[in-house]
């Protein structure tokens, strides 16, 4: 089942707060399975495209990547989405709440190690 909610926090309450010209950090496509400690999802690329306007979204169909425009208030949100979630993940890994089965896939995917 889909939830768009992480610890409680919905994107689309934080979504104001998102700028899009800082970094282009991964995004969170799609609203999580409840329960994304055990299911965790996967972060994709963005890109800005040559106009320095439109947005590009990684994505894979039939096993080779190809970049799909994106608008900005989905990007946005989806920006949110990965923000909420890495920011869970630091804390549950930190304080030792994150399950032991999900420690490395969190590593390698949100944690860089």
């Amino acid at each position: 089942m889909a939830i768009d909610e992480i610890d409680g926090v919905t994107p689309s309450e934080v979504v104001f707060a998102v700028d899009l010209e800082i970094a282009f950090s991964p995004v969170l496509r799609y609203p999580l399975t409840r329960d994304y400690n055990f299911d965790i999802p996967r972060p994709v690329a963005v890109e800005r495209g040559r106009d320095g306007k439109k947005f590009f979204i990684a994505s894979t169909e039939e096993g080779k990547p190809t970049w799909e425009p994106i608008a900005e208030d989905d990007l946005k949100l989806m920006r949110a989405r990965y923000l909420l979630l890495f920011e869970y993940y630091n804390r549950s890994f930190e304080n030792g709440t994150l399950p032991p089965v999900a420690r490395n896939h969190v590593k390698k995917l949100y944690l860089g190690n």
